[in-house]
Order: structure tokens, then sequence, then C-alpha cells
């Protein structure tokens, strides 16, 4: 497994208050989302499933009974605030790639909802709120943090969690980058909750209880500006689906890595060393490549697409080689380069409009047939250095990640031309 930056120069503790009935009430901005996916459903495919969602979180409070644990429903009305923010951040960045966690979280909330139909028999639900917990932890909403012991670190951590907020709370912020952060913030301090003992904890659950109020009345000021379909943030996003649709577009659609990611996970609380190195890595090394080899079996291609989930919104490209497309353009270094160019349409509006103004659509529709070197050209060296030149020391925050897997399984006769990409795209 291979993964490269690419420097593009653009790279919670949920204090939920439950009553004893369990009454749910979808807080405002889960509800202004919920409206506005209702109403982009006829442009958006995964909007539907999204809404699906929703649904089905409040069906399971209407199946609630005495013997159903407060943890279980406490994780659920976890999974609202969490896929709502996260959605969020996925409009305010313009990913028009549909979301990995819509099939799984629905599949979790379908098995809370049939062990809650047999819970009279006896069955036990603890296992479920764990369950939930892990895939949190899986799609980056809650960040994984070793153990914190004493209150003075989780004090000072706090402490830069707050003044990160500082920063979103100004007039000036950008909209766009302040939902981005603030799903950044929401992932730390849901980390610090479950790396925290509970005596600690309840010594700073006022501070905690700050920073919450804080976190909740940016987010319901946002969402109220900004989740709205007539909004300039969803017509930039609308306007980008809407080029999605064209046949350029199509003719880079070659073979889609989405159904091998959700395929594929690990367990809960292994790997966390290669991850937290990963993570590091992306966020402070100046290095480009990050190379990761290992046996055949040994979990390299679960390991690549727990990191597409974990880090979703910086991936901009991931591409799968596999002995299974035998020689087909899957396999070859122009499949590479389709696959990138179709993942950075998803996910970067200004690339996909610089196709649009400047490459005719023969040209992309026949790139396939061409050399990998004029692919390369027209679809990745020409368009990036017109829209973010350069600049190979981009700072963190604008750098964009991509993974690629099983290079061994490319076919023989390309590992000369892919060496020489590489080089020539690096």
């Amino acid at each position: 497994m291979q993964l490269v930056q690419h420097n593009t120069s653009i790279n919670v503790l949920l204090f939920v208050q439950m009553s004893s009935t369990h009454d749910y009430s979808m807080d405002a901005p889960s509800s202004a989302l919920l409206s506005a996916l209702d109403d982009i459903s006829q442009h958006v495919d995964w909007a539907d499933d999204a809404a699906t969602l929703y649904k089905s979180i409040q069906d399971i409070y209407d199946q609630q009974s005495d013997e159903t644990t407060e943890d279980l429903f406490r994780k659920v009305k976890e999974m609202e605030k969490y896929v709502t923010l996260d959605l969020e951040r996925h409009f305010a960045l313009g990913i028009c790639r549909p979301p990995y966690y819509i099939q799984r979280l629905q599949l979790h909330l379908e098995g809370v909802q049939a062990m809650l139909l047999e819970s009279s028999e006896g069955k036990s639900l603890d296992h479920l709120a764990a369950e939930l917990q892990a895939s949190f932890i899986e799609h980056g909403f809650c960040s994984s943090l070793e153990a914190i012991y004493d209150t003075e670190e989780a004090d000072l951590r706090l402490q830069q969690l707050s003044n990160r907020l500082k920063k979103i709370e100004s007039p000036e912020h950008d909209p766009s980058l302040a939902l981005v952060e603030l799903h950044s913030v929401v992932a730390a301090i849901s980390g610090m909750q479950q790396a925290m003992t509970p005596a600690n904890f309840d010594k700073m659950q006022s501070k905690f209880n700050s920073v919450h109020q804080r976190i909740t009345a940016l987010e319901n000021n946002i969402s109220s500006c900004n989740m709205k379909v007539d909004s300039q943030l969803f017509a930039r996003f609308l306007a980008a689906e809407h080029l999605l649709r064209r046949n350029f577009v199509r003719a880079l659609e070659k073979e889609d890595s989405t159904e091998v990611i959700n395929a594929h996970v690990i367990h809960p609380g292994t790997r966390a060393w290669i991850l937290d190195r990963v993570s590091r890595w992306l966020l402070k090394s100046k290095k480009k490549v990050f190379f990761l080899c290992g046996k055949q079996g040994s979990g390299k291609t679960a390991l690549a697409s727990t990191i597409c989930k974990l880090h979703n919104h910086d991936v901009a490209a991931r591409h799968f080689f596999s002995v299974r497309s035998g020689n087909s353009i899957n396999n070859q270094t122009v499949g590479l380069i389709l696959s990138i160019s179709r993942d950075l349409c998803q996910v970067l509006p200004e690339y996909l409009n610089y196709l649009d103004d400047n490459v005719s659509e023969d040209v992309i529709e026949n790139v396939a047939k061409e050399s990998w070197i004029d692919a390369y050209e027209i679809l990745l060296k020409w368009p990036l250095k017109a829209l973010y030149g350069s600049d190979p020391h981009a700072p963190p925050e604008k750098r964009k990640l991509i993974v690629i897997d099983s290079l061994d399984e490319a076919t023989f006769t390309e590992w000369t031309s892919l060496k020489q990409f590489f080089e020539r795209f690096l």
C-alpha cells in the first residue's frame, strides 16, 4: 500500500441531556439538514439514504422500553450529532462522493432495531452501544487517543481545543472552513472522553459543559445560515453534482473503489500504532510518500480501507489494484490516472470546473486510448499546476491524501511506467 500526499495548496464529547422516558427531539441543525436532504434528493443519489439514517434513529426511539439501556440511547443520539456535523462538513467542502458510513451505520441501526424487538426475551443490549462507539472511531467521528490519567493533561488539551474554538467564533472566519474545523474539534473532545477515567471526567465536567455550549451555539449559528438549499454553500455543491453527470466525467469511471473500502474493516483497537503514524505523517511530515509493505493476507487492504474512512475528508483519491481485474485498465498506469482524476472531480469542485472549462469532452472521453503520459498531462499535470501552482511545501491543512493499494498486483508490464509516473507526479 502506498499513501501519497499531493500538495494541492488547498490538505466529542457530546453531552446529551436525556429524560428517563427517552423522549426524542431532533436537534435544530439535524432538522435543517434533513430538510435540505429531502430538497436535494432528486439531484443527489445518496441523499435519500442519508435521510433514512435520521428516520431510523426516530424509529429506535419509538421502540423504547424500560429494559433498554440508557447508554444505548445515548450512543444513538450521539450518532445523530456526528452524522449531522460530518454531512455539514461534506457539503461545505463540496465533496460529492457518498460518505462511506451511510450503509454501515444503517446496518448498525437495523441491528439495534431487531435487538430491541427481541429484548423482551432477555437478550442483552450492552454490546450494541460498544459496536456503535467502535463505528464512530472507524469513521473518524471520534479520535482514538491513549489513556489520559491525570486532569492536568486533560485540562491542557481542553484549553488547546478552546483556543481553536475562538478562531471559529471569529466573524471573519469562512463558514465552510468553520464547519471543517468544528468537526475536528468535536472528534478530539469525544476522544478525550473515551480516554479519561470516570473520576477525572467528573472533576472536569463543568469545563467540558462550557466547551459543549460553545460548540452547540457555533453549530446552530453556522447551520442556520448555510444548511439551506438556497444558500451559497448548497448552490456550489449542487452545481458540482450537475457537472458530475456530464459525459466527460462518466468516461473517467472505470472501477470504483467504494465497494472494496466498505467490504474491509479492521478490529476495533487494532493497528492503532500504524494509524497513529499515518495521522502524524499526514499532519506534520514534509515527506510526500508513506510506503507500507507486508506479506500477502497481512491486512494491507483492510488498513488502506480504514485510512480512507478515518481520513474521509482528507482523501482526495484512492485506487485499488487487484489480481481479480486481470489485465484490465484498472491494473494499468492509465487506469490509475483515470481513477485519481475521477475522484478529484468528486472532491475538488475547482478541479471539476477546470476540466469542464479547459478540456474538451472528446479529449477526455478518448484519453484512455492515449499513452499514460498524455493522460497524465491532460488530467493531472496541467490542471493541478494551473489551479494550485507547484509549491512543494503546502501547509498541512491544504494537503490532500491519495491512497494506492496493492501496487504489486498491477500488470507486470506496467511496473516501469508506474515508476515513471510516480517520479513525474511527485
